[in-house]
């Protein structure tokens, strides 16, 4: 009996793109500051849904685009009743600019229940390696300017503080809605 419930659980599941199953990944402790002035740690995933996406808030172009699309989906989510425990949150894989204060403002910007999150690069790296997002600081140019290549993909994190799904580029607010819901759904059911 317990071998049948355990093979009907790890059931090779829906195909969904970019759905981590029947292998989600159980994160291990970390530790960021939020923007709500409070420690942002692995207890802050527990009971929601996250849609996680890492960045800076001086890039130009990748991240205004993809919080621009997660906001989309929050919107849609929120027009069907299904966002109550939903959180997005955006961590800055540049603390030497990116203070509490600018983050705050900047992810308020797209959605005022977004969080910012970060921490010193040792801190960072402990989440960062468990998701396998790559950032690197580009060399500054004669100002002092500098980019930072990071990882585009959003990650989907469940109530457990697992990672079950990982949304690719080109990110469409539709596409993300609809596959967060399957998961969602199959997932729910697992339990």
């Amino acid at each position: 009996m317990v071998s049948q419930a355990f093979n009907e659980r790890k059931s090779p599941g829906p195909e969904i793109l970019g759905f981590l199953w029947p292998a989600p990944k159980p994160l291990a402790p970390f530790e960021l500051v939020s923007t709500k002035d409070e420690t942002f740690s692995i207890d802050s995933l527990k009971g929601h849904w996250t849609f996680m996406f890492f960045g800076y808030t001086s890039c130009p172009d990748v991240c205004p685009t993809a919080l621009t699309k997660l906001t989309g989906v929050v919107k849609n989510l929120r027009s069907k009743g299904a966002d109550d425990d939903v959180q997005v949150v955006f961590v800055s894989v540049d603390p030497v600019r990116d203070t509490i204060a600018r983050m705050q403002q900047y992810v308020g910007y797209f959605d005022k229940s977004f969080v910012g999150a970060t921490a010193a690069l040792e801190q960072l790296d402990v989440l960062t390696r468990q998701l396998g997002i790559l950032h690197e600081r580009t060399a500054p140019d004669d100002s002092g300017s500098y980019l930072v290549d990071h990882t585009a993909s959003v990650m989907l994190i469940d109530p457990s503080a697992r990672l079950v799904g990982v949304f690719s580029a080109p990110l469409e607010v539709e596409s993300i809605t609809s596959r967060f819901q399957s998961m969602r759904a199959f997932l729910e059911k697992q339990i």
